[in-house]
């Protein structure tokens, strides 16, 4: 996972390095049925623009945050909206030694914090639960009407957890008058939520619906997105963001010997596929724009012929 904050402004986008294509066969796309099998399901690009632009959003605001250290190596930030009713609760990347001790111990332990308890990674719980008491009382203050939960790599499970807490208590956010109210963003996450070692048993339906507006992004192949092994009995919590094209990620400049699957898990390469994601979005959706225009066009002109050519009929009447 990523140990080195990067630089996020827009230029770090503009200096690439000489980009380097992935095999073929290492990210070839799955033709099986994702949902049957023992792999992740995929949600493939290309998303509304809107929304990736929104991921960007957050993804820059993710990077840049100014994080407060707590016990067990939790790192949070809190932020809100210009307006104060938008807050944002924010997860640092792994940092240190302790954080890589807890992205490897993942035993399965309970969570019973819910009335329906379930499995999960442990050493994300336990850096969730130092931080939970300092996020507690933003979480329950009701002028916000809207809740993001975003985190990168390490942070992004922790992102998981979090968003979770905040659907259970703030029903408010996911109600019918505000069913958006909450939404997660988990850059390069890894997998936290323990199921079953075999392939065909489904999270719960109660459980699933927690994260229904939360969304795991993985960038091309991304080792970290794949950790821990499915075979050991972990899921992601929802459909996995598939992002980036398999011609197109840079090298690493201060890590430039990094394989392919690590180096497409580091902050730049993940830009780089959003801004490629929201330009493939847009020029879809202005195609979609003029085909139905070009539709509703060519459907006003039969309805003309046929108004004409009906009148003519009773002319000859």
């Amino acid at each position: 996972m990523s140990t080195k904050k990067t630089k996020t402004e827009d230029k770090t986008l503009d200096q690439q390095t000489e980009q380097t294509p992935v095999t073929a066969a290492e990210t070839a796309p799955k033709t099986r049925d994702l949902d049957n099998l023992p792999e992740d399901k995929v949600v493939r690009t290309p998303l509304p623009s809107k929304t990736l632009r929104d991921m960007r959003a957050q993804f820059i605001r993710c990077l840049n945050a100014k994080y407060i250290h707590t016990d067990n190596d939790g790192d949070y930030a809190i932020e809100e909206s210009r307006d104060g009713k938008t807050l944002y609760l924010l997860f640092q990347w792994t940092r240190t030694a302790y954080d890589w001790v807890s992205n490897f111990d993942f035993l399965a332990k309970p969570y019973k914090d819910m009335e329906l308890p379930w499995r999960c990674h442990r050493g994300f719980l336990r850096v969730w639960k130092s931080i939970k008491p300092f996020v507690k009382d933003a979480v329950a203050n009701p002028k916000y009407t809207k809740i993001y939960t975003v985190g990168f790599s390490h942070g992004a499970a922790i992102a998981t957890l979090a968003h979770e807490y905040v659907w259970f208590n703030r029903p408010d956010l996911r109600s019918e008058e505000n069913p958006e109210g909450i939404t997660g963003y988990g850059f390069g996450c890894p997998r936290c939520y323990f199921g079953s070692i075999l392939p065909w048993k489904k999270m719960p339906q109660e459980l699933a619906e927690r994260w229904v507006r939360f969304y795991p992004i993985r960038n091309l192949t991304d080792l970290v997105t794949h950790v821990p092994p499915r075979i050991f009995g972990f899921r992601h919590v929802a459909p996995v963001v598939q992002l980036g094209r398999t011609d197109k990620w840079q090298i690493i400049d201060y890590a430039p010997n990094l394989p392919p699957r690590v180096a497409m898990h580091y902050a730049p390469n993940y830009l780089l596929s959003l801004d490629d994601g929201i330009k493939e979005a847009q020029e879809l959706e202005a195609y979609q724009k003029e085909v139905e225009r070009a539709n509703k066009l060519a459907a006003k002109k039969a309805a003309s012929k046929k108004a004409v050519s009906g009148s003519g009929s009773k002319e000859e009447k």
